[in-house]
């Protein structure tokens, strides 16, 4: 045996030991077994691959449909869809749903001003089905600590109690309860309004010079809101109407030129006053004009454009101007936020209008068809007679003609 030189045995002993600390012995021995269940894995496909459909074996597995959470709503969506299923079930005479409806948005109420928005709904609506009572009651339940009553809430209530004796006759609890009201924030709604109310427990008194008082005391005054000044001038207004006096109450409205920045709702509610008393004085076009004036008011709302739409049918209903009557009062009905001012049993007056004459004109017309038809019919029999009768002599005549011992056959 030969033996190798020195230095070859040198460099194959370095390239060993470069190799072994490269690769050492342990890790291509875990390699070996962790390539073994990888050939395993890939070889098992295959053969499943051989032995199955093509299709099949691409098939992708299913990925799982995730369920659909409903959103979930906060108390105000809550409250809010609610309340408004209560007010269109009130508007669509269906009661004793639309009181449940409140007493379900005033529990899911999170906040005490939603749940007394409610309650005042309530009540306004028992106080017009005439549960007096029952409304009275409500007024004064308990409340819980959360939802103390504030000095807004009070007075409302006070005001809301005021109006329920009014319509049941006691004037006197009444009356205390406005002064209450009226005692709240002087440049406030609430307490104009309790004051108007005090003037029209003094004209169901009897006593006409203290309502009209009370109400040029209220328009008078300046620090007052310009919409609460206009609406005491309609207030006297209104009792002069109720009097009779129609053109003095036509006359008092002109105060509402004097008010400085008068909001465009008050000034279209005196058009609507305006309009109302020519009519009930027989000046109709006036009252149409009065409407039409209030057209170009910029910035009223929409449910008193739906009402300028609405006062406008009646008129031409009125005139028996159906067909511009049902024009007009459709307006009102496509106008968004309608819901005060479309006068929905209107338009099925107009509507059945329109329905019975466009009745009366067909069986008009029909009628003159079957006349035209009829005189069409004499005037051919009457030809078909006069063409007989002109057959009939140039037969005879011939036959004159033709008989023996005529002067032709001599």
């Amino acid at each position: 045996m030969k033996t190798l030189p020195i230095c070859l045995l040198i460099s194959l002993a370095l390239v060993s030991f470069a190799a072994e600390k490269k690769n050492p012995p342990g890790k291509d021995k875990a390699k070996a077994q962790d390539t073994k269940p990888a050939a395993a894995a890939s070889a098992k496909p295959a053969a499943a691959a051989s032995a199955k459909p093509a299709a099949a074996a691409s098939a992708k597995p299913a990925v799982p449909v995730k369920p659909v959470v409903p959103e979930k709503k906060m108390p105000y969506e809550l409250w809010m869809t609610a309340h408004s299923q209560a007010l269109e079930a009130a508007k669509q005479k269906k009661y004793d749903e639309a009181l449940k409806l409140f007493d379900e948005a005033a529990k899911v109420a999170n906040r005490g001003v939603f749940k007394n928005n409610s309650l005042y709904a309530k009540v306004e609506l028992l106080s017009e089905l005439g549960k007096y009572d029952e409304a009275l009651q409500q007024l004064k339940a308990p409340v819980s600590s959360r939802d103390q009553k504030t000095a807004y809430h009070q007075a409302r209530c006070e005001f809301l109690a005021g109006t329920i004796l009014m319509k049941k006759g006691d004037l006197e609890a009444a009356e205390k309860e406005f002064q209450k009201a009226a005692a709240f924030e002087v440049n406030n709604w609430i307490s104009a309004d309790a004051e108007i109310n005090l003037g029209k427990i003094a004209f169901l008194r009897k006593d006409l010079n203290g309502a009209m008082a009370r109400f040029k005391k209220l328009f008078n005054d300046e620090t007052r809101l310009p919409g609460i000044r206009a609406k005491a001038v309609m207030a006297a207004a209104e009792v002069l109407r109720q009097e009779k006096h129609l053109f003095d109450a036509y006359a008092s409205l002109e105060s509402l030129d004097s008010i400085e920045q008068l909001p465009a709702s008050s000034a279209v509610a005196g058009a609507f006053l305006r309009s109302e008393l020519l009519i009930e004085m027989k000046d109709l076009n006036n009252a149409k004009k009065q409407l039409e004036k209030a057209l170009s008011i910029p910035g009223k709302p929409a449910f008193q454009l739906a009402g300028i739409y609405s006062r406008i049918a009646k008129i031409l209903f009125i005139q028996k101007r159906y067909r511009e009557a049902q024009s007009m009062i459709r307006r009102a009905r496509g106008i968004r936020g309608h819901a005060e001012g479309y006068d929905r049993e209107l338009h099925k007056t107009i509507d059945q209008a329109v329905a019975k004459e466009n009745r009366e004109r067909a069986i008009r017309e029909r009628k003159a068809r079957q006349e035209r038809e009829r005189k069409a019919r004499l005037d051919r029999q009457r030809r078909a007679e006069k063409e007989r009768k002109a057959k009939q002599a140039r037969q005879k005549l011939k036959q004159q003609k033709n008989a023996p011992g005529a002067a032709g056959n001599k």
